[in-house]
């Protein structure tokens, strides 16, 4: 399953309920002017294979009847996106 990992420009850890030890700390990006929290999630090799072969990933959102807005993108396309709706994170420097 894909990973959340740390990014440069996180700025907020959502952290687990006590003993829930199968649930991670998501590291995000939280607007302090607007409404968007941005996670950075990596896949396993297995994975980014099926996605380059199919072209599709999925999302789940774990919230029964409520669901919020969400979409998955890259960085450029997700700094895009919510740019419309406050502050973005400070990329870090290109690995050319």
């Amino acid at each position: 399953m894909a990973e959340a990992i740390d990014f440069p420009g996180s700025n907020f850890t959502f952290t687990p309920p006590p003993g829930r030890d199968d649930i991670r700390d998501l590291h995000t990006f939280r607007q302090h002017d607007g409404p968007s929290n941005v996670s950075c999630w990596r896949f396993t090799p297995e994975e980014l294979a099926e996605v380059n072969r199919t072209g599709c990933c999925f999302l789940t959102v774990m919230s029964h009847r409520v669901f919020f807005p969400a979409f998955v993108g890259t960085e450029d396309t997700v700094r895009s996106v919510i740019i419309d709706y406050g502050s973005v994170w400070k990329k870090a420097p290109a690995n050319d």
